[in-house]
C-alpha cells in the first residue's frame, strides 16, 4: 500500500501584507499493482561442482576417475553409489525454491563453466524447472563473464541475483575488476560461496548491490539460505 499526502490551502495567491492562511492535509491510501520479482539464478557448473562434500568410505572400485580442476585434484565417484555431488544438491535446492515461488515471479537461469549459457529468460517458475535437467559439472569457472551477462540482462525491473560458486575465477582473476562493475539500481546480488573460492570477489558483489554474502562449508546449507531469501 502507498500513502499519498494531499495538501489544500485557503488562498491561491500570495499577498504582501499580513494574512491568515488555513490549510488541510489529507492522507489517502492508494492501491498499487505489485511489481513481479525478477529472480536470477547464476549457477557454477564447473568440474569442481562434481565434488561430494561428505563422501562415504569407498574403495577404488567406486571411483570413476580423477581430474585437475582449478588447481585441485578431484575424485569423481560413480553415479550409482547413492550420494549426490555439489551440483546435484544445489539443483535440488533450486527446484525447491522455484516450486515454492510466487507464480508472478520471472526467472532467469544462467550457468557457467568454460562458457556462459542462458538457459531461460524471464519465464515462470514452472517453466524454469524444465531447464534444470541434464546439467552436468565440467570445465573451469568463467565467473566474471557470468556476472557481466547477468547484469546485462537486468532491465527496468529490479532483480535479485542468486550466485552459487565453489571455485576461483579462471577468466578474470583481478579482484578490483569486480568492484568496478555497475549493478543496476535496486537490484541485489546474493553470492553463496561453497568450499574454497575467492571470498573478496563475492563480498564485493554483495557490497556493490547492498546484498548479502553467504559462506557454506557444505552445499546442503544452500536450501536453508534460499528459504531465508525467499522469505525476504
Amino acid at each position: 500500500m502507498v500513502l499519498s499526502l494531499r495538501l489544500e490551502g485557503s488562498h491561491l495567491f500570495s499577498w504582501n501584507g499580513e494574512l491568515k492562511f488555513a490549510f488541510r492535509a489529507t492522507i489517502v491510501p492508494e492501491r498499487v499493482k505489485p511489481v513481479p520479482l525478477d529472480l536470477f539464478i547464476v549457477l557454477d557448473v564447473s568440474g569442481s561442482m562434481g565434488i561430494i562434500d561428505n563422501p562415504p568410505e569407498v574403495d577404488d572400485s567406486l571411483i570413476a576417475g580423477t581430474a585437475e580442476v582449478d588447481g585441485h585434484v578431484v575424485r569423481y565417484l560413480k553415479d550409482d553409489i547413492g550420494v549426490n555431488n555439489r551440483l546435484e544438491v544445489a539443483l535440488e535446492a533450486i527446484r525447491n525454491l522455484l516450486e515454492n515461488a510466487d507464480t508472478s515471479t520471472r526467472v532467469t537461469i544462467i550457468t557457467f563453466s568454460d562458457h556462459v549459457n542462458v538457459l531461460c529468460r524471464r519465464v515462470t517458475p514452472s517453466t524454469a524447472l524444465e531447464h534444470l535437467e541434464e546439467i552436468v559439472p565440467d570445465g573451469n569457472t568463467a565467473l566474471y563473464s557470468a556476472v557481466k551477462k547477468a547484469i546485462s540482462l537486468i532491465d527496468e525491473h529490479p532483480a535479485r541475483v542468486l550466485l552459487i560458486t565453489d571455485g576461483y575465477p579462471t577468466d578474470v582473476e583481478d579482484e578490483t575488476e569486480y568492484s568496478k562493475l555497475e549493478v543496476p539500481r535496486f537490484s541485489q546480488f546474493i553470492p553463496i560461496g561453497v568450499g574454497e573460492y575467492n571470498a573478496k570477489i563475492l563480498r564485493s558483489l554483495a557490497d556493490l548491490s547492498n546484498g548479502r554474502f553467504y559462506h557454506v562449508n557444505d552445499v546442503s546449507e544452500i536450501s536453508r539460505i534460499m528459504e531465508e531469501e525467499r522469505a525476504k
